[in-house]
């Protein structure tokens, strides 16, 4: 009965952990000539964080944030499936960042 136990425990822990990795966002810094690659888990969350007081916003497949110029501003996209997207602001051609969902 402990050996079950103990079995049951672990399993709740490691789904525990799963579901908090799903849900902890991945930062990007958005400015000007920001290019990033990020890697995350279906499910999981990537936040954009402006990082200077130029207007930018975020747009993906199937999403759009609002046109912001605030210097901490923040935008956040839970990707739901698993692929390849190409996010971009849409003032400044030279910001992008590609998701890759595994």
């Amino acid at each position: 009965m402990r050996k079950l136990t103990a079995l049951l425990a672990v399993t709740a822990l490691v789904a525990a952990i799963a579901a908090a990795s799903a849900l902890a966002a991945t930062n990007v810094s958005w400015k000007v000539g920001a290019t990033k690659t990020v890697r995350i888990h279906k499910g999981g969350t990537v936040k954009w964080i402006w990082s200077d007081r130029q207007p930018h916003n975020v747009k993906g497949p199937g999403f759009k944030s609002a046109l912001r110029a605030k210097k901490g501003f923040s935008y956040s996209h839970r990707f739901r499936s698993k692929g390849t997207f190409k996010i971009i602001c849409q003032v400044h051609s030279n910001m992008r960042t590609t998701v890759k969902v595994s």
